[in-house]
């Protein structure tokens, strides 16, 4: 926490973690097949960039905006899109994820948001693109929702009012 890190290059085949607060001066940071973890509570200033293999998300709050990541995302926070994310392993939420007018794609293992208290929020133009299974979905009350791929298993938590538009685009059961 709070430290500072020069280096030429960092390769990440483990866990990297940061708890709020560290400075990373970095000229080649190569992802390997490790995994960056975000331990603070609060807002998380993204210390490792935008580009990930494995993303984890302990409990703060993320707001992502041109995110690359190569492998799974894992949120036990609050996650925010700014912009379309693609995920092609498993997105494991435990948190909040809201899509906004955004797109979010699972193109692999699909979106798990089965535990309690979890939920993936989706605002009027907002999209869910996955193959796979698709747990909790929340549309706002006048969304109008995409679900494309083949997914399986979507459950909708909240009453739909104001009728908004659902499109399925592929298979969904």
């Amino acid at each position: 926490n709070g430290r500072t890190v020069t280096a030429t290059t960092i390769t990440n085949n483990g866990t990297i973690q940061f708890a709020g607060g560290e400075t990373l001066t970095v000229t080649t940071k190569n992802n390997g097949t490790g995994t960056v973890e975000y331990t603070a509570a609060g807002a998380i200033t993204a210390t490792w960039g935008t580009t990930y293999n494995n993303l984890m998300i302990d409990s703060g709050t993320l707001t992502v905006t041109g995110y690359t990541i190569g492998g799974t995302l894992t949120n036990g926070g609050a996650i925010t899109l700014g912009g379309p994310l693609t995920v092609p392993g498993l997105i494991t939420n435990t948190g909040s994820i809201a899509v906004g007018a955004n797109t979010l794609t699972a193109t692999a293992a699909g979106i798990d948001s089965s535990d309690t208290g979890s939920s993936i929020t989706i605002g009027t133009g907002g999209s869910i693109d996955a193959i796979g299974t698709i747990y909790k979905l929340t549309p706002d009350a006048l969304a109008a929702i995409t679900i494309n791929g083949e997914t399986t298993g979507v459950t909708i938590l909240q009453a739909i009012t104001g009728a908004p538009t659902i499109t399925a685009n592929g298979k969904v059961t």
